[in-house]
């Protein structure tokens, strides 16, 4: 008796492995936790702002300008690391530029954040 030809289309019986295995690979990398903790800190850096202008410090300190330059890093932050998600980005430059942005925007609020507390306490 000949055997069937092999042109039937092979189902995996788990197809969602497949696409999950699938989406790993497309994104390893850490852009989903950039964007996290970068929109996350952009709200912190909102709060720390209107404090500043809560307590009329504003005008006695420039701490309200070097956090506006935070959560502009931030958000570019965000855009870059959106960016690296959704297109197919092998070489990794819009996730490494997001974390580096990440990363000085950190500094720069944590800088914005001791001169806060320097001017109230």
């Amino acid at each position: 008796m000949p055997q069937a030809a092999h042109s039937e289309l092979h189902v995996p019986a788990e197809p969602w492995r497949c696409r999950a295995s699938h989406m790993r690979r497309r994104n390893p990398g850490k852009q989903p936790h950039i964007l996290n903790a970068s929109s996350n800190l952009i709200g912190i850096c909102f709060v720390i702002i209107a404090g500043i202008k809560l307590t009329n410090l504003a005008d006695q300190t420039f701490v309200d300008e070097v956090c506006i330059f935070a959560a502009f890093g931030f958000l570019c932050s965000c855009v870059l690391s959106y960016i690296s998600m959704r297109i197919d980005d092998r070489n990794g430059w819009y996730e490494t530029v997001a974390d580096y942005l990440f990363l000085v925007s950190l500094v720069v609020l944590v800088f914005s954040v001791m001169l806060f507390a320097r001017n109230v306490l």
